[in-house]
């Protein structure tokens, strides 16, 4: 049996853009530190925060869920 790498995730954050304190790019920091593969910013009412994320993501290596 061949095993595949899991991948680490988290998809459920909230930035500055809703009621989360972080800014995008400190979230993009963050998970790349920690070796998050993918994440998705899920703020209340709005898409920006996410959109800003995935315009940052690649200088992050990390992969945006919008």
């Amino acid at each position: 049996m061949t095993m595949v790498p899991l991948s680490r995730a988290d998809l459920h954050i909230h930035s500055n853009h809703s009621d989360g304190t972080a800014s995008v790019a400190a979230i993009l920091a963050r998970a790349a530190a920690a070796g998050l593969q993918t994440i998705a910013i899920t703020d209340h009412d709005t898409i920006s925060g996410a959109l800003a994320a995935r315009r940052l993501a690649r200088e992050f290596g990390v992969e945006v869920v919008v």
